[in-house]
Parts: structure tokens; sequence; C-alpha cells
């Protein structure tokens, strides 16, 4: 498979991961007839991790390939780096540290879930260089 296709793919796998996770999340404060709210959750992750994929995991995807890191544990920094930013622009608004600590929590936890997802379909380990 080409490394455009396994990336792009990455991009969406990971995206989904993250929505799916939301939603597991949010299932054990929901009666199970009415399960809604995760799946409300899980959508409204999936949507602010598509926008976050593009606007910082695109570029962070890019500085990883420029700088020849390819493994797992330096995805996984990216995907903590990412979750503090995120941490940092919603928390902006946050007056409690009870709020900015739940905000913190979830964002790191997305960042690793995406950034270990987008890792295991991309592979960027297994590409040669040049490849396209």
């Amino acid at each position: 498979m080409p490394k455009i296709v396994r990336v792009i793919s990455a991009f969406i796998i990971a995206v989904l991961a993250i929505g799916v996770t939301a939603a597991i999340l949010a299932l054990p404060f929901e009666a199970p007839s009415r399960w809604i709210g995760a799946w409300i959750a899980g959508k409204l992750a999936t949507e602010v991790a598509a926008v976050v994929a593009l606007a910082l995991g695109l570029p962070a995807y890019v500085i990883l390939q420029v700088i020849d890191k390819k493994s797992w544990r330096s995805y996984l920094a990216a995907g903590l780096v990412l979750g503090g930013l995120v941490t940092l622009l919603v928390g902006l608004g946050l007056n409690t540290v009870a709020g900015l600590a739940a905000i913190a929590g979830l964002a790191f936890t997305f960042g690793l879930v995406g950034s270990l997802t987008f890792w295991l379909v991309a592979r960027p380990d297994r590409a040669t260089r040049g490849q396209v």
C-alpha cells in the first residue's frame, strides 16, 4: 500500500478511535436505555479530534518525518504535547482547577490514543526513505 494512503487512513482511523474512546468513557454515566449521551460524546470528540488532527497533528507528523523520528515513543510524546496544547487552548476560559484537570486528563488520554493509533496504522518505522 502506498505511503500516502497509509498516512491518510491512519489520520482517519485515529480520529475515529478518539471518538470511540470518548463514547466508551461516557458509557458508565449513562443508563443503558439512554446511551444517546455516549453517542453525542463520541460524535463531538470525533469532530474536535478531526480539527486538532488537521491543525496540529498534520504539522506534528511533518516535523517528525523531517527530523526522522519514527518510533512509537516519538509519536506518543507528540500525542502528549498535542494534548497539552489542546489543554492550554481549551483551558484558557476555565476558572477552576478541577475543570482544567478534567480537560487535561481527557486531552492527554485522547492525544495518546490518537497518536498510538496513528502510528500503528501508518507504521512510519517500516516505510523506506523516498517511498511515495
